[in-house]
């Protein structure tokens, strides 16, 4: 549901725009995100980042994260 996992410093997605996470997952993909040594989960997002594979499933992706209340 959007909420994220506190245990997993997972944050909450639901509510947050469709732009916004569109830009940190290309920043994640392109290393400008995630990359500093002391980025304790920064790697982990960086692959799950690269599981998406195109442009098209990421705004799908954005998308229904955008209808999570």
């Amino acid at each position: 549901n959007g909420q994220g996992i506190r245990a997993m410093n997972a944050p909450r997605l639901a509510g947050v725009d469709d732009w916004y996470l569109v830009r940190q997952v290309n920043n994640f993909r392109r290393g400008i995100r995630g990359a500093h040594p002391q980025d304790a989960y920064g790697p982990q997002m960086r692959s799950m980042a690269a599981v998406v594979s195109d442009e098209r499933s990421l705004d799908d992706l954005a998308y229904y994260i955008n209808t999570l209340r």
